[in-house]
This record gives C-alpha cells, structure tokens and sequence, in this order.
C-alpha cells in the first residue's frame, strides 16, 4: 500500500482587480548538505512521477511526531524546487504550522483564505512572497475554527483551480496529525500526502493509523519519508504499511 522513501537527515499571482500583494522576509537557515538536497530531489523527481496531473501538483507534506518536521521538509523542498529547478511554487499553510510560525508574521499572519472564499474578496490578499527563496506563501484559515469550512467549500477548490495555473508545485503544510484534523481535512485538495515520520519513534501502528485516517477522508496517500532513520528495518515492517 505504501513506498517508503528513503530516509533524510536532515510568480507571482495576478487576480483582476486585486492590489499588490504583501511581500515578506524569508527565512536565514544554513546551507543543506549536498546529500540532502540530492535526496530531497529524488523525493521530488518520486512526486513528480507518481502523479499524472497537466497543471501544478498539490502535495501535502504532514509530520507525525513535531511541527518542525513538517516545516522544514516543505520549506526546503520549495526552496529547491524554486532556486535549482527554477520552478513556481506556493506554500500553503495552516494557522499554527510550521509556515505560519515561522514565516509569517503580525498583520501577515491574521491574513487568511476567509474572506476570499466567504466574503468574495481578491485572493490575491491572502498570497504573500518571500523575497529569498522566491517561493509564495498564503495561509488558508487566520482562525483554527474555520479550516473545515474553507477545506469543504467548493470556492476553496475553485481557487485551487486557478493557482494550478500559476504555479509549477503548491506544497501544503499543516499541523502534525496528532495536533489536530488539518491534514486530514485537507487531504482531498491534495493529489497526494507523504508523511514525515522520525524513524524509531514512531510505532508501524500509528504510522498505518494515520495512513487510514486520511484515506478515510478521501485523501491519496503517496508514501513516508523516514527521518533520522539510522539502522535497518526488517522489509516484513514496511509491508505492514
């Protein structure tokens, strides 16, 4: 049911009649080792093959143990894809992950999908760009209560539609599974979820718990990418998944 991955050590957006959006700071981290980004890239070249999909691919990347997980994945994947493979690409992220804590910032971080979607107002409000990486990020809900609403309208996906058009990769970001229901709510706006998962922490059981949490909720489950993965495991293990 599931391919696990190998393990890892660790533009812009014009809508009619919108203003300009607001442009953010990007995130100082240290240069990656060349090891991780070339696995990086062939997590990247496994998502590219794995979904048959003309415009840009919706990959949500979830982390099961931390919210760090999940951020530095997404973020490093779209920097990549961004600077080395010259590619378009939207981060989109929930209140309370990674993104938003980290890159986001008072008013960027009261922005949300909310009015767009309810209020009829220019999506363009709610897309932001990073300067360096030259990626853009929009956070779906400013409020935790209304992620369900925004993941189940049918103007959310309608937007999704039109930014497929814009961008080459949109990665999604949310909570970690054991924080909330983001990942599983957004599941079905995704083409597909690979779950980051530290290897030896996380039991077989909850990693095909989660698996079956998102399939439950109509969402394509692509694969795992083991972290900190540091001795053998038994392939019986991975057959379980």
């Amino acid at each position: 049911m599931s391919k696990i991955y190998e393990a890892l050590h660790l533009n812009e957006v014009d809508f009619a009649g919108s203003s300009e959006p607001l442009a953010i700071a990007g995130m100082p981290m240290g240069t990656p080792s060349r090891e991780f980004e070339e696995k990086l890239l062939a997590l990247h070249r496994r998502i590219e093959s794995s979904l048959a999909v003309e415009d840009a691919k919706v990959v949500s990347i979830v982390g099961m143990q931390s919210v760090k997980q999940g951020f530095t994945y997404t973020y490093e994947l779209a920097r990549l894809a961004s600077e080395h493979l010259k590619q378009r690409v939207l981060i989109l992220c929930t209140q309370q992950s990674g993104t938003s804590q980290h890159l986001l910032r008072q008013p960027a971080a009261s922005i949300g999908w909310e009015k767009a979607v309810f209020e009829d107002k220019p999506l363009s409000e709610a897309i932001l760009h990073v300067s360096k990486p030259p990626i853009s990020v929009s956070q779906l809900n400013a409020t935790p209560g209304s992620l369900a609403g925004l993941a189940a309208s049918h103007r959310t996906q309608d937007h999704l539609r039109r930014l497929r058009k814009r961008y080459d990769l949109i990665l999604i970001d949310s909570r970690p599974l054991p924080d909330g229901l983001d990942a599983a709510l957004l599941g079905p706006l995704a083409d597909g979820t690979v779950l980051i998962v530290d290897a030896g922490v996380a039991r077989w059981q909850v990693v095909r718990s989660a698996v079956e949490q998102l399939v439950s909720q109509q969402g394509t489950f692509l694969g795992v990418v083991l972290n900190k993965r540091r001795h053998y495991i038994p392939g019986f293990i991975y057959q379980r998944l």
